[in-house]
């Protein structure tokens, strides 16, 4: 058995105009976003923008190896806005299982930077919750020494640490209430 792989260049990849949506890679019982960084960030911002209410996942390597064992996982990735894979084995596998995969890795860490950006030139507000008490208190005062254009809010309120419970309707619900 024999694969014919085709290079693959970001700027190949175009999101349905009717919409403004990416087209969708099902793989691993997961619906991934076929989206580049830059066109990752500006969905996430025009879906603040227009005030869509949801969350945003980026399966990673980590996130793959829980699905056999998380039953609802899979289930609660796929009601995200968008899944933007956040790893390179990933993508690989898409190319190989799909005529067209991924167009590259989006790490989460790499597009936050960007989200920001467009936040601040948009007048959007960014909300931080999560991590260990203080953390987001921290990175808010952080992002704001560095932008004081950026509005930057905090979820006070006790946050879960599982996937599973972070995604779940119980969590997102009053966050979605509060902004």
């Amino acid at each position: 058995m024999s694969f014919q792989i085709e290079r693959l260049h970001a700027e190949n990849f175009e999101m349905d105009d009717a919409y403004g949506e990416p087209d969708v890679l099902p793989i691993f019982g997961l619906r991934l976003s076929q989206v580049t960084l830059s066109q990752a960030a500006d969905l996430i911002a025009a879906a603040a923008k227009a005030r869509r209410r949801g969350f945003v996942v980026t399966p990673n390597v980590n996130m793959l190896t829980l699905l056999p064992f998380e039953h609802d996982l899979a289930e609660l990735c796929n009601r995200a806005l968008y899944q933007i894979v956040d790893g390179w084995p990933i993508v690989w596998a898409s190319r190989h299982l799909h005529a067209q995969g991924l167009p590259e890795r989006v790490a989460g860490s790499d597009v936050f930077p960007l989200i920001c950006e467009r936040a601040e030139q948009q007048g959007l507000t960014l909300a931080l919750m999560g991590a260990a008490p203080g953390v987001a208190d921290e990175a808010a005062r952080r992002l704001q020494a560095a932008s004081l254009a950026l509005t930057v809010r905090r979820w006070k309120r006790n946050f879960p640490n599982r996937v599973t419970q972070i995604c779940s309707p119980s969590a997102i619900k009053p966050i979605q209430t509060f902004y």
